[in-house]
């Protein structure tokens, strides 16, 4: 893999995730990836010199994300296998979340994003309204690459894909925010908050609501998903190019 070969896969291109998904340094490149998002994140936000476990929060929520998203999808596939003469057999457990995890981690730079420092150059309201809109953007980014990095590595159309990508989402979104903690009661008691806090607190309340309410269109799309799905494996071990 070279950096052409990470540009590809970061704009969905075929061989590009056929590359990074056979690739055995797919999940050593990604790790180190990920642990340089977590530095990003947290550089102007936490005293890493005297607590540098901080930079490892982002790798224990993507090991658990990630594995959990593979379950789903690779347990679906596995379960609706056509097992046909001539098909591509599935890989065994171990290789196939290997080279997942491999793709998963290979969107962290991604995060690099979060690097930008919007507090040092607005007030405190701007900056947390371009901070939420980054995260907006680079959410709905990774919603679309691992759309796409389904879809080809298991041989799924885009929309089963999709609704198997978004049901994933659409819990980690509800978790994160209930971890988070939604303000309800502050909001009920009439809190006064300053005005950085109040939109933080709109924000969470905002996307709690919105992931309570669009949960039934995607775990409906997700069961319509699996009743129709016919997975085609990739085949994994061998190497495969880049073109232009």
């Amino acid at each position: 893999m070279n950096l052409k070969t990470l540009a590809l896969y970061l704009i969905g291109r075929r061989d590009a995730i056929e590359t990074v998904a056979r690739s055995g340094w797919s999940v050593v490149i990604g790790l180190i990836f990920v642990i340089s998002a977590g530095f990003a994140r947290e550089y102007d936000g936490e005293d890493l010199w005297h607590e540098p476990w901080h930079v490892l929060r982002p790798l224990a929520a993507s090991i658990a994300s990630g594995t959990t998203l593979f379950l789903l999808v690779f347990g679906a596939a596995w379960l609706r296998e056509p097992r046909e003469a001539g098909d591509t057999p599935a890989p065994g457990f171990w290789q196939a979340y290997r080279s997942f995890m491999g793709l998963f981690w290979m969107t962290a730079p991604m995060a690099w994003l979060y690097a930008i420092p919007f507090e040092r150059v607005l007030d405190p309201v701007e900056a947390v309204t371009a901070n939420v809109v980054l995260l907006a953007v680079v959410a709905a980014w990774r919603v679309a690459l691992m759309t796409r990095v389904v879809s080809v590595i298991y041989g799924i159309k885009a929309i089963p894909s999709f609704f198997f990508v978004m049901l994933f989402a659409d819990a980690v979104v509800f978790v994160a925010v209930v971890v988070v903690g939604a303000p309800v009661i502050d909001v009920m008691g009439g809190v006064r908050h300053s005005d950085r806090e109040m939109l933080l607190n709109g924000v969470k309340i905002l996307v709690m609501t919105l992931s309570l309410l669009t949960a039934p269109v995607w775990i409906i799309g997700a069961i319509v998903a699996f009743m129709s799905i016919r997975p085609r494996w990739l085949a994994l071990g061998r190497p495969a190019s880049v073109g232009a």
